[in-house]
Formats: structure tokens, C-alpha cells, sequence
């Protein structure tokens, strides 16, 4: 085989870049355009969950499902979601896990321990 070619030596930028200074007021504008985004509490509003868990049944995306629905159950209190899904923590982690493949029963209780 060929040897590849490479080029010799390395190039430096001719540009070079300021730091952009940030004044208050630029900083206010970037605060108005993009508002803080709590993650903790869109996983834990049960609606929001209800149209994720949808979308990955439609598309067939079991991995995506069973996460979206481990990451409920740890933003809002897992053990009441449990209790009232009348599911022990054991059955609900090997339910979710990566090889877990849940009963259409079980996932039914799971999906019922959601509005927590």
C-alpha cells in the first residue's frame, strides 16, 4: 500500500478573534431570547410525558419509552408513583431496565403511578 501524503507543517490563523465583552444590556436581551429551562420540571408534568411515551410508541423506539418513563418516576417521588401503581421498586427496574421486557400488564401500571 501507498503511503498517504500529509502536509509538513501546521499553519497558524491569520485571524485573530476579541472576546466578546457582554454589557448588562446585551446580557438582558439574551435573557429575554432564551428563558431558563428547567428540565426537572417538564419531565415531571405527566402530560408532557404522555405525548413523549406516544411519540415513541408510533415510531417503535422501545429504549427511548422505558427511559422517558424511568426519568418520571425519579423527578417526582418514586416511591408514591409505586405505591399507586401498586408496583414493587424490583418489578419496575427490571421492567425498565435495557433487557427488561415488560408484561402489557405491568406497563400499564407503570403508565398508571405517571399523575403521581
Amino acid at each position: 500500500m501507498a503511503k498517504k501524503k500529509t502536509f509538513g507543517k501546521r499553519v497558524r490563523s491569520s485571524k485573530k478573534m476579541d472576546p466578546i465583552k457582554v454589557t448588562p444590556e446585551i446580557f438582558r436581551k439574551l435573557k429575554e431570547k432564551f428563558p431558563p429551562h428547567d428540565p426537572i420540571k417538564k419531565i415531571s408534568d405527566p402530560s408532557f410525558v404522555a405525548k413523549a411515551l406516544v411519540d415513541c410508541l408510533f415510531e417503535g423506539d422501545e429504549r427511548s419509552f422505558k427511559e422517558i418513563l424511568k426519568w418520571h418516576y425519579e423527578a417526582v417521588n418514586i416511591t408514591k408513583g409505586l405505591e399507586k401503581a401498586k408496583l414493587s421498586q424490583r418489578t419496575f427496574y427490571n421492567a425498565l431496565s435495557p433487557k427488561g421486557n415488560p408484561s402489557l400488564k405491568t406497563v400499564f401500571k407503570i403508565l398508571k403511578g405517571l399523575a403521581a
